[in-house]
């Protein structure tokens, strides 16, 4: 017999059960999205033969699916029917502005099979690997930030005054999620896109079909060694820090300082942390996943940023809320 104490009473060992199975949470819902099944509901309740029919899968999967995403409360089921819960309306079914199902599709196929090599990152601080890089790869990892930039990248022009400025250069601009609604919203802007090759080569076809490709310029590179575009009067970054370790962050600060003026603008768009680095709760969780992509990534606080900036030839000016767990630092050339 034990000679251990018992746990308290009012303390239910479940609560560890839950969290651990969080991966099957996650698994039940991006399961769905490959599936189709949110569309498949976006028109009204079914039940699990009229799902299953809508499919074509197995009734008896498609129940032990919906079921699990009911207990998620992401459908609600109605006597035998399941319907598209208001979220899952809203941003899964296809039928809104705002659509993340590729976002999904990138932690399943992506993310998830990258979590798998967590526990070897942590103890060696080397990346996760995810295989050679191909086209494939980077569409699917383009469109999944994409969906989840959406909202920050929407907020952007409402949260900041583009007003005043005649050319933007956006700096890891990715596929330009966050450059074209700007653009969009002034048509008096310019704007450079610079990322690595095989983005700038997706961002391409994108900007291509936009109304706003007459003032966008194309400009491969990479941020910390290439030569950045001169000639602009704001700079962004947006979801490209958390990438970095703090003496690369400084030595990117320092890079675009040189290639602006004094009185230049400075955005940086990230999941700014408070000073404990535990709140926003998923900017907490979304380290882990940074620290995996490159080895040294991480969420990184306002107060971390502030010495930097300083250190750069940069005047922290504000702190502002965008949308999530995403908020805004702005920064003026000193």
């Amino acid at each position: 017999m034990s000679t251990l104490p018992d746990p308290p009473a009012q303390l239910e060992p479940d609560f560890f059960a839950e969290l651990g199975a969080g991966f099957m949470n996650a698994k039940l819902l991006c399961v769905a999205v490959e599936l189709g099944l949110f569309e498949k509901l976006a028109d009204g309740a079914l039940d699990a033969d009229a799902l299953a029919a809508a499919t074509g899968l197995p009734r008896r999967s498609v129940r032990v699916v919906a079921n699990g995403l009911a207990a998620m409360k992401v459908l609600a089921k109605e006597g035998e029917r399941y319907r598209n819960g208001e979220h899952a309306q809203a941003f899964l079914a296809g039928r809104s502005s705002v659509d993340l199902r590729a976002g999904l599709r990138m932690y399943n196929q992506l993310i998830y099979p990258m979590w798998m090599g967590f526990e070897n990152a942590v103890r060696t601080g080397e990346p996760a690997r995810h295989g050679k890089p191909s086209p494939e790869f980077a569409k699917l990892f383009s469109e999944g930030v994409e969906a989840w930039t959406g909202p920050g990248a929407r907020a952007l022009p409402k949260a900041y005054d583009f007003a005043a400025h005649r050319r933007l250069l956006d700096v890891g601009g990715g596929t330009g999620s966050y450059l074209l609604p700007i653009l969009a919203q002034h048509a008096s802007l310019r704007g450079t896109l610079f990322d690595l090759p095989p983005t700038i080569a997706i961002a391409r076809r994108l900007v291509d079909a936009a109304a706003e490709r007459d003032r966008v310029e194309l400009v491969e590179g990479d941020a910390l060694f290439d030569a950045l575009p001169t000639g602009h009067d704001v700079l962004l970054t947006a979801g490209f820090i958390h990438l970095f370790d703090p003496d690369k962050i400084a030595l990117l600060l320092s890079r675009l300082r040189a290639v602006v003026d004094v009185g230049a603008r400075l955005l940086i768009v990230d999941q700014w942390m408070d000073a404990t680095h535990t709140q926003p709760v998923f900017g907490a969780m979304l380290a882990a996943t940074y620290l995996m992509l490159s080895g040294n990534g991480d969420t990184y606080s306002v107060e971390e940023a502030r010495p930097w900036l300083e250190a750069n030839g940069w005047r922290f000016v504000a702190h502002e809320p965008l949308a999530g767990v995403t908020s805004l630092v702005v920064a003026e050339a000193r």
